[in-house]
């Protein structure tokens, strides 16, 4: 499937009877959602996701930094998974 095929006129206007106003809601919800996935992997995996036996407020600040940064990844890949539907 090529760019002009996405983008074209009979893909992109929605069909008789569409309710627009649903639209805000559901991306307001599917954004909620991804926001939730850091702080939820941060805090219920905690050093587990390094590998370290400690809870999440015995870790250290580079320990800290290593789950932010896992946890970021996973939160990049729920959006890029998202956006391709």
């Amino acid at each position: 499937m090529t760019v002009s095929d996405l983008l074209a006129r009979e893909r992109i206007i929605p069909p008789p009877g569409f309710n627009r106003w649903l639209v805000p809601p559901a991306a307001l919800a599917i954004h909620l959602c991804i926001g939730m996935a850091s702080p939820l992997l941060q805090e219920v995996f905690g050093g587990r996701l390094i590998g370290v036996n400690a809870t999440f407020s015995e870790l250290t600040a580079e320990q800290l930094g290593q789950i932010a940064a896992i946890a970021a990844g996973f939160t990049a890949l729920l959006s890029l998974f998202n956006i391709a539907g």
